[in-house]
């Protein structure tokens, strides 16, 4: 019986389905039923959670047939609620009693709304559920130094042309010139062998990512995300886009801790670009720089001093 369990349970966690699997979960299922009625009389009838076990290839069936269409029946039923404006009102005006920990104030409800308001296209397939989160005012857009409004004589325009034209081959004149800053940024990823990761990048983040270089050899670099924004294109849609600083190797080694020390790219330092569509990230944070303090960085880090020690120390739980 403990063969037959832990085949069940090899099954029953598998990473993807194909129709054979099915059939083989449903057989081992039925031979685990029988051997259990042998050894305790009307299991089934007894224990729901035994008998529940009975319809599991058909649960899961039906959860992989909706997991596949997932995507596809959101976005068509979006475009269609985006075009039909009855149907906006009907929807709108649709009032069902909820339970308590369901939508409860309007505040919340204009949250989720805006939330679906923020949906970000896509720049390849495999990325979807992209969602901008905890919007920043204009105050704070001023107090970190950033523009809402690009025009032609500021530089941000320039680098936000550049990424349009690298990573999403546009090379059109820029029309619409506000931009909008967030805290946040999340996305589903769907890998090659059909398994979806969940990514959450937070401003003040670091991340590691490979970049191809003249020679086309991928190397591993390191950036800070100084910000996150998106940027109404001229096709109406919008597209997300990182503020990077670039973390540099100084060839260092800290004397007391043993890292490595490198250097930080400053905003001013255009060798490399600081504007980069969000998809060049496709792996969650797993770095971590600490700041090289020195005898003048007293209440707060110096802004003069730039050097960071690579943690060597930090690792993700998992």
């Amino acid at each position: 019986m403990v063969s037959f369990l832990a085949k069940l349970c090899a099954k029953v966690f598998a990473n993807k389905f194909c129709e054979s699997d099915y059939r083989v979960l449903d057989q081992l299922i039925i031979k685990l039923t029988k051997i259990w009625n042998k050894i305790y009389l009307n299991i089934i009838n007894t224990l729901s959670n035994v008998h529940v076990l009975r319809h599991l290839p058909s649960i899961a069936a039906n959860f992989g047939t909706l997991q596949n269409v997932s995507v596809s029946l959101k976005e068509i039923m979006h475009g269609v609620y985006k075009r039909d404006e009855q149907l906006i009102c009907l929807l709108k005006g649709w009032y069902i009693s909820t339970p308590s920990h369901h939508i409860t104030s309007l505040k919340e409800y204009d949250m989720i709304e805006q939330e679906l308001e923020n949906e970000i296209e896509s720049p390849q397939e495999c990325f979807f559920n992209v969602r901008v989160h905890k919007k920043w005012d204009t105050k704070r857009i001023k107090e970190k130094g950033f523009v809402k409004k690009i025009n032609n004589e500021n530089e941000m325009q320039c680098n936000l042309y550049e990424a349009y034209r690298y990573y999403l081959n546009k090379k059109t004149a820029i029309s619409f010139k506000i931009l909008e800053y967030y805290d946040m940024i999340s996305y589903t990823i769907l890998q090659e062998d059909d398994v979806n990761i969940y990514i959450s990048i937070h401003v003040g983040d670091d991340i590691d990512i490979l970049v191809e270089d003249d020679n086309e050899i991928e190397n591993q670099e390191y950036a800070l995300i100084r910000e996150i924004f998106i940027h109404k294109a001229n096709d109406n849609k919008k597209y997300a886009f990182f503020i990077l600083d670039w973390y540099y190797d100084t060839d260092r080694i800290d004397s007391l801790t043993g890292c490595k020390i490198y250097g930080l790219q400053g905003s001013n330092h255009d060798l490399w670009a600081h504007v980069h569509s969000f998809h060049i990230v496709n792996q969650n944070p797993r770095v971590h720089f600490i700041h090289n303090c020195k005898s003048n960085c007293l209440n707060n880090h110096a802004k003069d001093n730039l050097e960071y020690l690579y943690n060597e120390f930090f690792y993700v739980v998992v």
